[in-house]
């Protein structure tokens, strides 16, 4: 079911009209001021991206913006945690 929107002549307000029909009317009446003197105007369109269509479209500089980031991050070593871990062998009675 397809959403239409006018806009009116004399106030130059949007109106819009869902309508189950796929012929809209050439005018419908303008909630704002009442008269039947709109026309139909194209309506704005969204699309809307998975997360991994938006990763990929990213500019490359916020890779670089990160890796600087994280070298000044101790943490950032995934052998960081690795490397201040007990072993489990040591500490165990005998």
């Amino acid at each position: 079911m397809p959403i239409y929107e006018y806009r009116c002549d004399g106030c130059n307000q949007k109106s819009d009209l869902l309508w189950r029909n796929f012929s809209p009317p050439d005018a419908i009446e303008c909630k704002s001021c009442g008269t039947d003197e709109t026309h139909r105007i194209i309506s704005s369109v969204a699309l809307r991206k998975t997360v991994k269509t938006q990763m990929s479209e990213l500019d490359s500089k916020y890779d670089r913006m990160l890796d600087a980031a994280d070298a000044s991050n101790p943490r950032a070593d995934p052998n960081y945690y690795l490397n201040k871990a007990t072993p489990l062998s040591e500490g165990v009675p005998d």
